[in-house]
């Protein structure tokens, strides 16, 4: 394997897995619909005031710890406190006009994937702690911080999600297409973590072009896709869907009588472009795939704009992570 091969290949899989970060559609603000009565939710267990948390260990003044992040953008390394950190993450990873309770649910799925990373990650940044770089980590927009995405913070402080006494690693996405992934499906993952699992979920608030999407990719870009992969089929006159998940994602697609991960020739075309792996129709005709489906993203965790729909029916943030997250509690790392 060729050590350009190798670091393409790393690439991929870092985006597969991180930017578990949900693929950024256009900025459109749903249309307000008159709110129901708020669903039953699953209880919200609390950790229990003698749990105690492992923290990393520079996280030792909770949201007023000094962190290292690397700014992407401007390419050095800045120190913040995870608070400073927060607003930007928030900001960078939803939409500042969307509902009080999906800010807060945003705000702790961020705290806790901060805290998981630290814990068990390194950054590839020389000197940092964490990065913005959406194929390590999180996106991040201080621009985009408004009163609404602090408060989001500031009103969660301190609370993370946590399964058996440790951060759960927080996924989530825009769109699911009406029913969350198990990792194995949506992330290619060997084994699936006991607190994922797969829902149904109300998108309906989701812009038409989130909701559904199709795609033509010609024999050229497909190549292309498939060098980089390093995927050797040679030649191929069919494509077409082969293994299919239990929430009906596309698992493999068969070119000719050759089998290739749909997670990874999603990243490979690109995941703005090939939106899920929850396909509609895969037709291959005069050397272009025609591909269309339903959702944006891996669809593994939390959708957004099914948390959305749910702050909408007036649920609560503990509930909308409560509902896509199994068995989890929702604990406090510091005061």
């Amino acid at each position: 394997m060729k050590p350009l091969n190798k670091l393409l290949i790393v690439v991929l899989v870092c985006t597969i897995l991180l930017m578990g970060c949900a693929p950024k559609e256009p900025e459109t603000t749903p249309k307000t619909t008159p709110k129901p009565e708020a669903t039953t939710p699953q209880a919200s267990p609390e950790a229990s005031p003698e749990t105690k948390l492992e923290l990393p260990e520079k996280i030792d003044k909770g949201g007023d710890s000094m962190i290292t992040v690397y700014l992407i953008d401007e390419e050095k390394n800045k120190e913040m406190t995870v608070t400073e950190y927060l607003y930007g993450v928030v900001g960078g990873e939803a939409k500042k006009d969307w509902p009080e309770e999906v800010l807060k649910a945003q705000a702790i799925m961020a705290r806790t994937f901060l805290l998981e990373f630290m814990m068990n990650k390194k950054s590839q940044y020389e000197g940092a702690d964490i990065s913005t770089d959406v194929t390590e980590a999180q996106a991040y927009n201080a621009g985009n911080v408004n009163d609404a995405v602090k408060k989001a913070v500031d009103d969660t402080k301190g609370q993370v999600i946590t399964y058996d006494n440790k951060f759960i690693k927080a996924w989530f996405f825009s769109c699911s297409g009406g029913k969350t992934a198990t990792a194995p499906e949506g992330l290619d993952m060997k084994e699936n973590p006991p607190y994922i699992h797969s829902v149904p979920s109300d998108e309906s608030a989701a812009p038409e072009d989130v909701q559904k999407w199709s795609k033509e990719f010609t024999k050229t870009k497909l190549d292309k896709a498939l060098a980089t992969m390093e995927e050797d089929i040679g030649d191929y006159k069919t494509i077409e869907m082969g293994e299919k998940g239990d929430s009906g994602r596309c698992i493999t697609l068969k070119f000719g009588d050759a089998e290739v991960s749909c997670v990874h020739l999603r990243m490979a075309l690109g995941a703005n472009e090939f939106r899920s792996t929850l396909l509609d129709e895969v037709k291959y005709e005069n050397n272009v795939l025609k591909v269309s489906g339903k959702g944006f993203g891996h669809g593994v965790g939390v959708s957004q704009w099914g948390a959305y729909k749910k702050a909408e029916d007036g649920n609560k943030a503990k509930d909308i992570l409560m509902y896509y997250y199994k068995d989890v509690q929702i604990a406090n790392a510091w005061e």
